[in-house]
């Protein structure tokens, strides 16, 4: 029988094919979870993680958290520090410690020397006495010849138990070729642990008065309640203790005086002189009596008045009457005065669906409840009627609701909801409705706008704080980013005036900025987990095997030389296989040995052989592609992709 002397060169297709032409796809049309997977056009997403639009279908890496304040209650958990008398070592990278105490984790702070100019991201990691990983943070720390004061800042902020046996291991992010050494005493690393008063921040207020800005908040803790204030140097000072059971403050601004309400007493006034404070008690200016409400909401009303929500008849709202009398020839220049007659029930007493939240719209002012919604039109604070709203979407408090200059946006049990006035309509039923279902504590959710987008905080498990974020771009109507390691229990960035994405710690009682410029894409430390996927993409022909000769994805160039990873997983198998990496210094096509989301500590690479040209090994009737990059201090600018897709001929 005769012997052939070719030699295969390659995978020889099964079938017979039909070549395209190659074809370059970016991802304007944003993030489709809830749509049958082959309805999804090329331009759609099944997932943005932490990612924004750079240019519309261009997403980069999203800026992190900065923090604003150190968090209340920090203080030295357990320590080994030392201002004299050690030395550095290059061997000494990791070191144990026993919990002294139940705490939370803030930070860990250490003496380094780093003279060497290479490129690499210091790491510090935490295991538990079973070697598993809880918290890690990074710093970007540049070359010099003398020691440097490093603190390792984690925004997750985990709990820890007394007599708890953790390991702390430093090392460099990618591990890159970068020399460093820590202090030491004799064979013993000094350090300092630092814990934070486990907590979280319900509200964030900012106050302008005459020019001069400060931020107002509470802090709750399992067995307290504060309130306090932070100045423009950064230091947070305690205003005073809050009634006992107290769960939220909520805050109002006017004739440059602040006004707020806890829930368990009345109206209180806080002097910006001294930031005293006092109570303002709900006097019935017809009857001379103390009606002796207790309020848990505020907003400004239609004629120089004030609208309270009462907590205790939790149908109930208050609104202050701006005249000492009823002859409006003689007003004065109150806020504080009541009447009984301004007291309405929406829609009638104790109904059970509780009032949650207020707004205005338009000259409209509309209360909402749990599952309904009201409007009220009021010329005057003595004149007003009270209706049921076209559309009855309720939502499940005060931080749930947002408005810009043109609608309210709220969220309840259904969805996340737009409403113009006359009509609301779902953000998430046509797109993300699936991801919005799977939120087990809805009430926690926390809602508001900055820089045109719509960011929805909310809790990725059942009983736990919030710490996930959907981003919904308001100019381009679509869902942009699902945000992870996002610790937030309170926002302020539509209502104040300095242009910030103030934020409430959901963990611990710190204040931070988000999406702030001078943010170097991290999140206090903590890596930013940077994802894009693809539907399972079937190119025109969903029954017809395919396969792709040709793949180059498209980066920004960056400055620092660290690489992207891209993958594939085929026909809905979930199994991520590695292609090949790009380095974005040098657009570098980087072939190595890849493990998909590998967790191992400091995983090197290997590198083996594989086609000069990336492509996706193999035949299949449908395939997804995935770009990731997990690190701090690194973004990713990712641009477009094209893709050279041969498809099987019909027979």
């Amino acid at each position: 029988m005769p012997t052939s002397h070719f030699n295969k060169v390659g995978t020889i297709p099964s079938t017979s094919t039909a070549k395209s032409s190659p074809v370059t796809t970016n991802f304007s049309k944003g993030i489709k979870t809830y749509k049958p997977n082959d309805t999804m056009t090329s331009e759609e997403l099944y997932l943005a993680q932490n990612a924004r639009f750079e240019r519309i279908g261009e997403y980069k890496t999203r800026r992190g958290f900065t923090k604003l304040c150190e968090p209340i209650g920090k203080r030295i958990l357990v320590e080994n520090y030392r201002s004299s008398g050690y030395s550095f070592d290059e061997d000494k990278k990791q070191f144990g410690v026993v919990v002294p105490s139940n705490s939370v984790i803030y930070s860990l702070k250490v003496k380094i020397l780093v003279s060497d100019g290479t490129y690499g991201i210091l790491e510090a990691r935490v295991y538990n006495n079973e070697d598993k990983l809880i918290t890690k943070s990074c710093v970007d720390i540049p070359a010099q010849n003398s020691e440097q004061e490093v603190e390792f800042i984690f925004i997750d902020a985990p709990e820890i138990k007394q007599n708890e046996n953790i390991t702390v291991k430093i090392g460099l992010q990618h591990n890159e070729d970068r020399d460093f050494r820590l202090a030491v005493l004799g064979d013993d690393v000094i350090y300092q642990l630092h814990t934070a008063e486990a907590g979280y921040i319900p509200n964030v207020f900012e106050a302008n008065i005459n020019g001069d800005k400060t931020i107002l908040f509470p802090f709750i803790t399992e067995n307290k309640s504060e309130l306090y204030r932070m100045a423009v140097d950064g230091g947070v000072v305690k205003i005073r203790d809050l009634p006992a059971g107290t769960k939220n403050v909520r805050f109002n601004q006017n004739l440059n005086k602040i006004r707020y309400v806890d829930g368990k007493e009345s109206v209180n006034l806080l002097d910006p002189v001294n930031w005293s404070t006092s109570v303002i008690p709900t006097i019935d200016t017809q009857t001379d009596t103390d009606l002796k409400a207790k309020l848990s909401n505020i907003m400004d009303g239609q004629e120089d008045n004030l609208i309270y929500f009462d907590a205790e008849v939790d149908t109930k709202a208050i609104w202050s009457y701006p005249y000492g009398t009823f002859l409006k020839s003689k007003p004065i220049n109150s806020y504080d005065k009541f009447d009984r007659d301004f007291y309405q029930n929406f829609p009638a007493i104790q109904t059970g669906d509780p009032l949650t939240a207020m707004f205005k719209l338009g000259g409209v002012i509309y209360i909402q409840t749990r599952n309904h919604k009201y409007q009220m039109f009021s010329q005057t604070a003595d004149t007003w009627t009270q209706q049921e709203s076209n559309a009855q979407g309720g939502t499940f408090s005060q931080e749930s609701v947002v408005c810009d200059s043109n609608y309210a946006y709220f969220a309840n049990d259904k969805g996340i909801f737009i409403f113009d006035g006359a009509s609301e309509s779902s953000l998430t039923e046509s797109s993300i409705q699936n991801v919005y279902d799977s939120i087990a504590d809805k009430e926690k959710i926390v809602v508001d706008i900055y820089n045109n987008r719509l960011y929805v905080f909310y809790s990725s498990n059942k009983g736990g704080e919030n710490d996930s974020c959907l981003v919904y771009n308001l100019n381009l109507r679509l869902w942009e980013s699902f945000d992870t390691n996002t610790y937030v229990a309170s926002t302020s960035g539509r209502r104040n005036t300095s242009n910030r994405l103030i934020c409430g710690h959901s963990k611990i009682g710190m204040l931070m900025l988000a999406e702030d410029l001078s943010n170097d894409y991290n999140d206090l430390g903590r890596a930013i987990d940077f994802d894009i996927n693809t539907g399972y993409q079937h190119f025109g022909s969903p029954s017809q095997l395919h396969r792709i000769t040709k793949w180059r994805p498209e980066f920004a160039t960056s400055q620092k030389p660290y690489t992207v990873e891209c993958g594939y997983a085929l026909d809905y198998s979930d199994d991520v296989k590695y292609a090949f990496s790009v380095n974005l210094k040098n657009k570098v096509n980087i072939k190595m040995n890849y493990v998909w989301d590998n967790t191992r500590e400091y995983t090197g690479v290997v590198e083996t052989k594989l086609t000069t040209i990336p492509k996706v090994h193999g035949e299949f009737k449908r395939c997804q592609i995935r770009y990731q990059h997990h690190a701090a201090f690194e973004p990713v600018n990712f641009k477009s992709h094209t893709l050279t897709v041969q498809t099987q001929r019909i027979r």
